[in-house]
């Protein structure tokens, strides 16, 4: 079951939520090599963290994050969310990643539908926490275009793993407040892409095709940086 995505004001601003989606998500070539973890601030501690444990109907513990192996899961559980109460641990991370980022860096926080973090330097990050239902996670825009779930899916055939969810969460905003991020245009394509030291380590590309959507997006594209300059700290 793919993971709901409940549009930001940002974001409605320049992708009009009532016209046809035109625009599609690539890859650009194959996965990299897994990096070396990036170097997080001296001062930042990730907060205790208790993974909490779930049975089967036998009683036996679910190992989620390495159900499936090399093995294709069940078609059927594509249809089942289970537990998605097991990723509320990311979303109290992205609670303790927020506050750390008030207090450290030079921001202006906005508190709507979202929780916008905008920088007096550099690429501003904009979080939505979700809890309840079959969706609870994180869902994070960065930059212009940029955006990443955690988890992209809550099934159970996805098997999202949290100890690394919480991880990738970690890298990606790092990425962003410390200059390792980056966004740039190709006709009507807009790439962003993630480095650590000099290497880009992985990017993905936004393709517009819709006239509107273009219009709105196009004054802003002109002006991308590609790699955005690193958070100022207070």
């Amino acid at each position: 079951m793919g993971r709901r995505k409940r549009m930001s004001a940002a974001y409605r601003a320049l992708m009009s939520p009532d016209s046809t989606p035109s625009a599609s998500f690539t890859v650009q070539g194959p996965p990299p090599p897994a990096p070396e973890p990036r170097d997080l601030p001296a001062d930042y501690r990730r907060p205790g963290v208790s993974i909490a444990r779930y049975l089967d109907e036998q009683g036996e513990p679910i190992p989620y994050g390495h159900r499936w192996g090399a093995q294709p899961p069940p078609e059927k559980m594509y249809s089942v969310v289970r537990h998605p109460q097991r990723f509320v641990p990311v979303v109290d991370l992205a609670r303790t990643l927020i506050d750390y980022l008030s207090e450290h860096y030079q921001v202006n926080i906005i508190r709507d539908e979202e929780i916008a973090l905008e920088p007096v330097a550099g690429a501003a990050l904009r979080f939505q926490l979700e809890e309840g239902g079959e969706v609870t996670g994180v869902r994070i825009e960065a930059g212009l275009l940029a955006e990443e779930l955690f988890p992209t899916c809550s099934c159970d055939a996805c098997d999202d793993d949290v100890p690394q969810l919480l991880d990738d969460l970690e890298d990606f905003v790092f990425a962003v407040v410390q200059g390792d991020f980056a966004e740039w245009r190709e006709g009507r394509w807009i790439h962003h892409g993630i480095y650590l030291g000099d290497t880009l380590t992985r990017s993905s590309g936004h393709k517009i095709t819709d006239r509107g959507q273009w219009a709105r997006v196009k004054p802003r594209a002109k002006e991308l940086p590609g790699r955005y300059p690193a958070w100022p700290r207070r």
